[in-house]
């Protein structure tokens, strides 16, 4: 179902607010993670690990999912759609395995607040590379999300090449086919010859090709409206054959008065 113009741009605002809070996010949590995996302050390092387990919860998933599912909306909800163009498909499978890595990255983040928590670990067994990694990975796949948003590079898969050559189809009038329909039909002819429809007469073609129409399924109504044409013709022509001996009348008249 094709949304309204408000609600499209309800959705569309959720969705790149949604989107560059998780961007942002990411990259505050890449630098704590530079900071924890650099800095020689024991206090530093195991706030920040503490940090990054409360950002990873509170903050980066609520702004997954909510990029997520704008994202299914804006999808579903436009001529878009999910499946029809490539550049849809590979934004949405970015966005897919970016959340599942991120929850599955959650039980990582508990642990090194585990960590960080125990008072007797050094420094050095407190120090990781991971978050590095994933933040970073993390912020290229949205950047190409955002490349992929502005530009909307052409091309569509086949699924999508097969939604547009169906709407291109004509459509063909519906054949009626009810009993009853085809006895109206008959009826109505029936009147039509009754009132003077001939079919050879030149002026009267465009009525039998209406006439033929109504019996190929193109509806009753056509018939009708011939004989409508029909009887103002015939209004015509009788108004016009009494002018005409009206006319005769009085130039016979005249020419007798002149004798």
């Amino acid at each position: 179902m094709i949304m309204t113009s408000r609600i499209r741009k309800v959705a569309l605002t959720v969705h790149i607010t949604s989107t560059l809070s998780w961007l942002g996010a990411i990259a505050g949590f890449l630098a704590l993670a530079v900071a924890g995996l650099r800095s020689n302050d024991v206090q530093l390092v195991r706030s920040t690990y503490l940090a990054m387990e409360l950002i990873g919860w509170y903050v980066l998933v609520p702004l997954c999912v909510a990029s997520l599912f704008t994202g299914l909306i804006m999808s579903l909800g436009t001529t878009w759609g999910l499946f029809r163009h490539y550049w849809v498909v590979i934004k949405f499978a970015i966005t897919v395995v970016a959340s599942v890595i991120l929850f599955m990255y959650t039980q990582t983040l508990e642990q090194l607040g585990d960590l960080a928590r125990d008072p007797a670990l050094s420094i050095e067994a407190l120090r990781n590379g991971s978050p590095v990694l994933h933040a970073s990975a993390a912020i290229l796949a949205l950047l190409v999300n955002t490349v992929l948003s502005v530009y909307k590079p052409r091309g569509m898969t086949a699924y999508g090449r097969n939604k547009v050559d169906r709407r291109r189809l004509p459509v063909e009038p519906p054949v009626v086919l009810s009993s009853m329909t085809t006895a109206l039909d008959q009826e109505r002819a029936k009147r039509g010859t009754a009132m003077g429809v001939r079919a050879g007469h030149p002026c009267h073609r465009p009525c039998r090709a209406l006439s033929d129409r109504s019996f190929n399924g193109w509806g009753s109504g056509a018939l009708e409206l011939s004989a409508i044409l029909h009887r103002r013709r015939e209004k015509f022509r009788r108004k016009g054959g009494a002018k005409l001996k009206n006319l005769t009348k009085a130039g016979a008249q005249i020419l007798r008065s002149k004798e």
